[in-house]
């Protein structure tokens, strides 16, 4: 078996004899110049380090190095890709690009065209246990057998998830250039245990110019997403709750995650999960205790058959307080020509309903509009 290293020129004719009983071969030159291969081993005129595996690996910045990208697809934006793929460039060529998901999930749709333009090659991977992935220990794996290909002087890992530390940490012990990238929340121990760390960030002039075109597409996709993540608050109560009929919110961030890795509350205006939660006591009522916080979703009331009839008469009331800012109980007993039991019925449930407000005591009673 061929040792592997790179060397000083100053260094090559001092340790001849040994490269030569390395290569195990009588014909060598008189004298090793920069740049020659001798079997598996390269002479290099910059400075080497000599990594735990007992061979010397070249560490130089000036160089152009051999970049294995692997991307972590759960916990990397697909709309980043581009700028990913630019600045990790920078610093050597991307010889090989991976992104790891299990690609039939629904979240995992916008990213065929870009892994196409990219040349990115996607390897799938199952998850074995519903709400966990596998995708991690894949790419690790993966990148351990990389490492030890020898075709590589550098790795970029792209994810926002802390747990690769041990992996970045592994890869530049064994001599590797590593690369970071992901999103300015990741850990710090994670973003100190590489060489580098790129932070992807989306660039403020085109959100906001995003923002001025389309004002109405921006509140409707931020509403579409909030519903989203009520549907997962839903999804994640059925299936964690307890006997107390309560679910730890911590089972619904599981689930968040699984499908949204980059799901953030404060992009929806709150602190936390728990903050979000508890802003809609209409769905939910909450429970906490010193160590956890729980909630349960509210059963929706179904929807009530309204006849034509009281339609109509509530549609009258809706726009007579629509011109006349208000009105008393005998003015809508005049409007609607009915018995003061079957007003009140109407007047009843169309507070119930949310449709319009009253005001004052009971004598004074005046009925408004809900225009909130």
């Amino acid at each position: 078996m061929f040792a592997e290293a790179d060397v000083f020129r100053k260094d090559a004719n001092a340790c001849f004899k040994n490269v030569k009983q390395m290569v195990h071969t009588a014909e060598m030159p008189d004298e090793i110049q920069s740049g020659d291969r001798i079997g598996n081993i390269r002479v290099c005129p910059k400075e080497v380090s000599i990594n735990h595996y007992n061979t010397v690996r070249e560490y130089d910045m000036e160089k152009q190095k051999n970049i294995a990208l692997l991307i972590d697809a759960d916990n990397v934006c697909v709309s980043r890709i581009d700028q990913m793929i630019e600045k990790v460039s920078k610093y050597g060529d991307i010889i090989l690009k991976r992104a790891y998901a299990n690609w039939q999930k629904e979240i995992f749709k916008k990213w065929p065209p870009v892994l196409k333009s990219h040349a990115i090659k996607a390897v799938q991977q199952f998850d074995y246990i519903p709400g966990k992935n596998t995708t991690d220990i894949v790419l690790v794996i993966d990148a351990m057998c990389l490492l030890h290909s020898g075709l590589y002087d550098g790795f970029a890992i792209a994810s926002s998830d802390s747990d690769f530390t041990p992996l970045t940490i592994h890869l530049r012990e064994a001599g590797m250039f590593v690369i970071g990238v992901g999103e300015e929340r990741t850990n710090d121990a994670f973003q100190k245990s590489c060489n580098v760390f790129i932070v992807l960030k989306n660039s403020p002039a085109q959100t906001q110019e995003h923002k001025q075109e389309n004002p109405a597409e921006c509140i409707e996709e931020k509403t579409c997403d909030l519903e989203k993540i009520h549907g997962f608050l839903k999804q994640a109560f059925t299936k964690y709750k307890r006997a107390d009929g309560y679910a730890y919110a911590t089972g619904a961030g599981m689930i968040i995650r699984e499908y949204d890795p980059n799901f953030n509350p404060k992009q929806y205006g709150y602190r936390n999960l728990q903050g979000l939660i508890e802003a809609f006591p209409g769905k939910y009522e909450v429970k906490r205790d010193k160590s956890a916080f729980s909630y349960r979703c509210i059963a929706e009331k179904p929807c009530k058959k309204i006849s034509q009839k009281i339609l109509k008469r509530q549609q009258a009331i809706l726009k007579y307080l629509e011109k006349h800012g208000q009105a008393k109980r005998k003015d809508i007993d005049q409007l609607l020509s009915l018995t003061p039991s079957s007003t009140g019925t109407i007047l009843h449930s169309m507070v119930e309903d949310g449709l319009i407000v009253t005001e004052g005591n009971r004598k004074n009673r005046v009925y408004k509009r809900n225009h909130s």
